[in-house]
């Protein structure tokens, strides 16, 4: 009976014993897997990072493209009005030459009217 209770013994602690090295190598694997996963979070969040950079910069190159179309289009504005401007001028000289001419021949009438009578 000694003996029995002897092995009893001996095979429990070699069962304990397994059974401690078998939860030894679930508790490493999942240490590994929780290190994995770690290392995965933290190159996502890199990638994360770098993607939030370059979307600024593309907000920021945008901002400056849409910048610069307004100002071509302010400056096309006013290249717009100073040519409406100065076509208006230039019916505006254009009128008033009409009128020179028209006076001119009338002086000259005048004139040849006066040399007639003299």
């Amino acid at each position: 009976a000694a003996t029995s209770t002897a092995e009893e013994a001996q095979s429990k602690e070699r069962e304990l014993s397994v059974g401690r090295q078998r939860q030894g190598n679930e508790v490493r694997q999942l240490q590994e897997e929780v290190e994995a996963l770690r290392q995965q979070t933290s190159e996502f969040r890199q990638k994360a990072r770098q993607l939030e950079q370059e979307r600024d910069a593309a907000k920021l190159e945008a901002q400056d493209q849409i910048n610069e179309i307004e100002t071509q289009r302010t400056a096309r504005t006013t290249i717009d009005k100073k040519l409406r401007q100065l076509e208006d001028e230039k019916l505006a000289a254009m009128d008033e030459a009409e009128a020179l001419r028209r006076d001119v021949g009338k002086e000259q009438l005048r004139t040849k009217k006066l040399e007639e009578d003299l």
